[in-house]
């Protein structure tokens, strides 16, 4: 009896897994049937037909300098911390990451082999996971606050309730992530005997000690900061352009206010873990924004469909990178 139920004690967290791969399944075709009930297929094949690939090439070339942009952004970071890795071999590793990223069903896996290139460093293992999590923190705060203003713009002018929304959200939002900040910077540098049951939840001393450890590191650093923040903001720029560049090849133009405020809302609405590499995710809430202010299904999804294409592209060459580098270790072990 107890060895039946060992087995199924060991067995359970698979099951888990295997469970929520299934609801996202389950999920994932669900969006998908809803976006194609409003689709005109017909229409949608006439865009397709008809779009300017010469833009779309363009496009591509612009998606492979946003990666070199983040390789970039992500040096900085690591040079914050005192690690120091040439930028050859982050743009490598990065490439590497968008193959996982495009192939496996979360973006850890990108993350993941990230982490793993820059772990062992004479700075600490700590350090080379903060400049990962702080170049996440710093583009979801540009991309937010980008969106937020865009959202703050169409509200004033023209009152759609849906940017009224997101204004709302975000202002939430950024009151939330302040309260968190002040709350973790008290009980790193005022002692802990204010915080009353707080002051006895291990967890969060841990984590407000590390964080603050890691803040410490960026003391006197105003300009290395400032190159990140402003990396942050030149690449969330070059992916507006292209994605409204892919719109215009599709034959439409969208007002850029208006793009960024639904990139915002895809990238909002992409962080739910509710179906599979966010499919139908990202994709619906792009069309049904864009669709309020006047844009096309046809085209809001041709152009989101296109972004998933060259993103697979560009993983491929990832995975041409990663085959070439465990070449390279075969023959290393070889010799």
């Amino acid at each position: 009896m107890m060895a039946a139920l060992d087995a199924t004690a060991s067995r359970s967290p698979a099951v888990k897994r295997w469970l929520i791969s299934g609801a996202k399944l389950v999920v994932t075709l669900l969006l998908c049937w809803v976006i194609v009930s409003w689709i005109d297929w017909q229409a949608f094949l006439a865009t397709l037909l008809n779009a300017r690939y010469g833009l779309i090439s363009i496009v591509f070339a612009l998606s492979l300098v946003g990666v070199a942009l983040s390789a970039w952004k992500w040096q900085i970071l690591l040079q914050g911390h005192g690690i120091r890795f040439p930028l050859r071999s982050l743009i490598r590793w990065y490439f590497i990451a968008a193959f996982f990223n495009a192939f496996l069903p979360t973006n850890i896996g990108g993350d993941g082999y990230r982490l793993l290139k820059t772990y062992d460093n004479p700075k600490g293992r700590a350090r080379a996971v903060g400049a990962i999590l702080l170049e996440r923190i710093t583009g979801v705060l540009t991309l937010g606050f980008m969106g937020y203003l865009a959202a703050l713009i169409i509200w004033f002018r023209i009152g759609n309730p849906l940017a009224g929304s997101l204004a709302l959200i975000g202002t939430i939002g950024g009151f939330f992530g302040l309260l968190l900040l002040a709350l973790i910077w008290r009980f790193g540098s005022s002692g802990w005997g204010w915080a009353g049951p707080l002051s006895r939840i291990k967890l969060l001393k841990t984590i407000a000690a590390k964080t603050l450890e890691l803040i410490a590191d960026w003391r006197g650093q105003t300009a290395r900061l400032g190159a990140v923040m402003a990396l942050s903001l030149g690449f969330h720029l070059l992916r507006l352009g292209f994605i409204w560049l892919l719109i215009l090849a599709l034959g439409t133009a969208v007002d850029p206010i208006e793009l960024t405020m639904a990139v915002f809302a895809v990238e909002v609405a992409a962080m739910l873990p509710i179906s599979i590499g966010g499919l139908g995710v990202m994709e619906g809430s792009f069309v049904y924004v864009m669709g309020a202010f006047g844009l096309d299904n046809e085209a809001g999804l041709a152009s989101m469909l296109m972004l998933r294409v060259l993103t697979l592209l560009i993983g491929l060459f990832g995975a041409l990178l990663y085959l070439g580098e465990g070449r390279a270790k075969r023959a290393a072990i070889g010799t």
